[in-house]
């Protein structure tokens, strides 16, 4: 169930940098959620906030366009990589749920909206294992599509320059630190394309 008391991003216009990075380098969509502090993150069905994690990653390689080359592949790997990793961690903890349980209906019921039915007259046990085992597939992709994309950054010339790095480069450019907590990442594109024009000789941008 979806905590309604927690607030959490659901578009590139309001997500901030910092949290879109951390999702992607913790594998955790619990950073979407709009909290004062991440030292400690709350239990939170991730199911509940990959729509929004897809809809902010679209947002996101629709606004660098097509200056994203293959940043924009990068990007659509590592989101694929976090699906397939919440979609697994999901039907687990369900799985969890009904072997101590086998009444209880709503695991059923969403597992079965998840794509795994359980039949009633055979051996419980015996299909939770069978999906246990059916599910280790997600892990396999998520790690694929995870090598995939450092793979593609490291072909990159800029691969190995964290986003990080690049709010430091800017900052000493600038003279006034960027904090990524602050900087969502509609403005995070305005600020690296102003940057891209000001590097080139038009010193007009240097103020953006």
């Amino acid at each position: 169930m979806e905590n309604e008391n927690i607030r959490h991003y659901k578009s590139a216009k309001f997500c901030p940098v910092w949290n879109y990075e951390m999702v992607i380098e913790n594998n955790d969509l619990r950073y979407l959620l709009k909290l004062k502090d991440y030292e400690y993150l709350p239990e939170y069905e991730q199911i509940e906030l990959q729509e929004h994690w897809e809809n902010i990653c679209n947002e996101y390689a629709e606004l660098q366009g097509s200056s994203a080359g293959e940043n924009d592949v990068v990007l659509s790997l590592q989101k694929a990589a976090i699906q397939y990793r919440v979609k697994h961690d999901y039907v687990m903890n369900l799985l969890n749920i009904l072997a101590v349980n086998y009444a209880d209906k709503e695991v059923l019921d969403d597992l079965k909206k998840a794509g795994y039915k359980i039949i009633i007259q055979k051996s419980i046990p015996e299909q939770i294992e069978n999906i246990r085992a059916r599910i280790k597939q997600f892990i396999s992709m998520a790690e694929m599509k995870e090598h995939e994309a450092k793979e593609l950054q490291e072909q990159n010339d800029n691969g190995n320059v964290s986003t990080f790095s690049i709010a430091d480069i800017i900052s000493d450019y600038k003279k006034r630190t960027i904090d990524l907590k602050k900087v969502t990442l509609t403005d995070w594109v305005i600020i690296i394309d102003n940057y891209k024009k000001a590097i080139n000789g038009n010193s007009k941008y240097r103020d953006s």
